[in-house]
């Protein structure tokens, strides 16, 4: 990425794809969300996930928002915009999970993101 005078920011350290397997929530009522979360090893805050479902999410669900929500978690949100509640006993579907780690994985989680690179003027 040409100028600036830290024109590393805003780059991957790397990114991978990492196969797993993901079971919905049982139970989500009706026009709510709710989160899940999974244990998917070598996950570091700050890092980009992509999940890209193999098959069809359970019947009512849609997937909101990926995150890693701490070390070795992966959280998801589970929609049910309807005005029917899933429940029962889902199955889990097989995903692949694309995982970019930007150059500055160090920002502040937390806090106001002191560490985002700015526009250029």
């Amino acid at each position: 990425m040409p100028g600036g005078s830290t024109p590393e920011l805003g780059n991957t350290s790397f990114s991978q794809v990492i196969l797993a397997s993901i079971t919905p929530a049982a139970t989500v009522t009706t026009n709510t969300s709710t989160t899940s979360t999974y244990t998917i090893q070598g996950l570091q805050l700050g890092q980009l996930v992509v999940l890209a479902p193999q098959s069809a999410v359970q019947a009512l669900l849609t997937i909101g928002g990926v995150w890693v929500s701490a070390a070795n978690t992966l959280s998801v949100q589970w929609i049910n915009s309807t005005s029917s509640s899933s429940s029962g006993s889902p199955t889990a579907i097989n995903c692949v999970l694309y995982v970019v780690q930007p150059t500055f994985i160090s920002y502040p989680v937390s806090t106001a993101n002191q560490n985002w690179p700015t526009a250029l003027e």
